[in-house]
Order: C-alpha cells, then structure tokens, then sequence
C-alpha cells in the first residue's frame, strides 16, 4: 500500500491532472502527470468500469498496480516533485498477471522521466 504521503485521493486533484498535465498513453494505460511542489511523488489510479464492471476486480487490480510503482517512491530511483494519475481503461489480451502490467507500466514512468531507469 502507498504511504499517504505518496497517494492521490481528491476528485478535483485528479481533474487537475488531467486537464493541466502531460499525458503519455501505450494502448492499456493513459498516463498523465505535472509538477507538484511537494519534495515526493504522488500517485493516484484509476480503471474505467467498462474493464471491470465489479469493484472488487477494479480494486484489485489497483492494488497491484500499486505494488508496480511503490519501488519507485524511492528517491534513489526516481525523480520527486510530480502528481502522476493513471487510467486504466483497457485490459490487454495477454494473462492476467502482475508482470503482464509491470512493464508498460516502467516504460510509462521512464518515457515520462519519472523514474531514472527501467
């Protein structure tokens, strides 16, 4: 679980995000992110209903995405400063697995420059 330090929670700090930020997008994952003015990274997820139509997957699967970023919360291995959301709105035809998403997800953070290397 992300340190609440490290989380995005409010509606409108999402909105933010995705309006004012930049966006990267890979087919599965749109990745939006700006600068914050804050010395940490803040991460925030979200997954359309039409992936998943229970809550229970949609959570799930935020949690394992969680797991995939939390290594990065490091400031060794990452570059501070940036509110970063995620959306996840379409679920790939591979297996349904964490490591399935763990690549995208650093290639995401590395063409963004969040994370200093994959």
């Amino acid at each position: 679980m992300l340190p609440k330090a490290h989380r995005i929670a409010a509606h409108n700090d999402f909105e933010i995000i995705m309006r004012r930020g930049n966006t990267l997008d890979n087919g599965y994952v749109r990745f939006f992110w700006m600068p914050n003015a804050l010395a940490k990274n803040r991460f925030g997820f979200l997954i359309k209903t039409r992936v998943f139509r229970h809550a229970v997957q949609r959570n799930q699967w935020k949690r394992v995405v969680r797991d995939l970023v939390q290594p990065f919360l490091n400031p060794k291995t990452s570059n501070t400063g940036y509110d970063c959301a995620m959306l996840l709105y379409k679920f790939p035809n591979i297996a349904s697995t964490r490591t399935a998403w763990q690549q995208p997800i650093c290639d995401l953070l590395a063409r963004a420059g969040i994370i200093n290397h994959v």
